[in-house]
């Protein structure tokens, strides 16, 4: 996950796949780094993240 103009981003900060339309990516390969703790619960973050992003972009 990065910015758009980051060249190493595959994902943006709003869980679209850049340059794809209609696709989005809600999981743990999102994440880029390794994580410490357990990865249960950042996938349930990630999924409640997710989540909000697309009912405030769809009026949900």
């Amino acid at each position: 996950m990065g910015k758009l103009d980051d060249d190493t981003a595959c994902v943006g900060s709003d869980f679209c796949v850049i340059g794809v339309k209609n696709l989005r990516v809600a999981d743990l390969s999102v994440v880029p780094m390794t994580l410490s703790n357990h990865t249960q619960a950042s996938a349930y973050v990630i999924g409640e993240i997710a989540a909000q992003k697309l009912i405030s972009a769809y009026g949900l």
